[in-house]
């Protein structure tokens, strides 16, 4: 047995050895090629058709939401928000507007005022109302606004 360990210690150690230069050898032969910059040939896409679509669909604006109707609004009155704000793209066509969201003065959500069958609104008690409302043009441009709105008594 001490003989088989003697036989096979005298095969592994220098194999060991000899597998260490080699990688040490190998290793210093590719150090200086990592660090080198590779040449890579590049294409020019701005020639094409789709990419110039894409720049001009980028630039555009973002169309905006406009208020055209100002006032107190009647606790309980239903106000046709499409009275009140209007979406306009770019070109000056009307966008739809969706509403995201709707908070009283407290911050708590108050969705349940809006109908969004009749794209209508209905403030139930007396106070200041933010509207989250959002337009989107043909090209899936969309701009997000918010709005306060007062309902009271006056």
């Amino acid at each position: 047995m001490r003989q088989v360990y003697r036989v096979m210690s005298e095969i592994i150690l220098p194999g060991m050895i000899c597998a260490a230069l080699f990688g040490a050898i190998m290793g210093i032969s590719l150090l200086p090629r990592l660090g080198r910059h590779m040449d890579i040939p590049t294409e020019d896409y701005s020639s094409y058709e789709d990419a110039s679509q894409v720049k001009e669909i980028c630039a555009r604006q973002p169309p905006k939401i406009v208020r055209k109707g100002f006032g107190v609004y009647q606790p309980g009155e239903e106000i046709l928000l499409s009275q009140i704000f209007e979406g306009i793209d770019t070109d000056g066509n009307e966008t739809s507007l969706q509403v995201l969201g709707i908070w009283d003065k407290d911050g708590i959500g108050r969705m349940d005022c809006y109908q969004e069958a009749g794209h209508k609104v209905s403030f139930p008690k007396r106070g200041a109302y933010v509207l989250e409302l959002q337009a989107m043009d043909g090209q899936r441009k969309s701009s997000i606004q918010k709005f306060v709105l007062l309902a009271d008594y006056r």
